[in-house]
């Protein structure tokens, strides 16, 4: 998700707070991260979800936190991951082991700043690609 397109939710209403642990990747994020989770669901829009950086501007001297702070009265502390995620997918009660798996991997490849050689790393599309920056080895692994 681009940053125009979740501008234009925040300003379209189109977003509201959600409990962290009301959703399944937004707790396996809560679980793995030392940095707090926000999760803002859209309303009426189906799409992949995607993490934000709140202290990444957003616009020019205006973070994500300040945005949702200003717009939509959301706290997002300092270092916060913000998922966005479709009201559909928070709603799904089928949702499996790996498939959450992938969606987070999918998320935290993406927020690493990774890129898939198609350009993307969109939670559904990661499996099988090849990336092109690696992690170094670990020396005596």
């Amino acid at each position: 998700m681009e940053n125009e397109v979740l501008l234009g939710l925040i300003w379209s209403g189109a977003v509201e707070a959600l409990a962290v642990r009301e959703t399944p990747l937004g707790a396996a994020l809560d679980a793995l991260l030392v940095v707090p989770t926000v999760v803002v669901v859209t309303k009426d829009v189906d799409h992949e979800p995607a993490l934000f950086l709140a202290d990444d501007e957003i616009l020019p001297g205006c973070t994500v936190a300040d945005l949702l702070a200003e717009e939509l009265d959301i706290y997002a502390p300092e270092g916060a991951v913000v998922l966005v995620q479709s009201r559909e997918a928070v709603d799904r009660q089928d949702i499996s082991s790996e498939r959450l798996g992938r969606e987070l991997g999918g998320l935290l490849v993406a927020l690493a700043g990774y890129r898939s050689t198609d350009g993307c790393a969109a939670a559904s599309e990661t499996e099988g690609r090849d990336y092109h920056h690696r992690p170094r080895a670990i020396a005596g692994a």
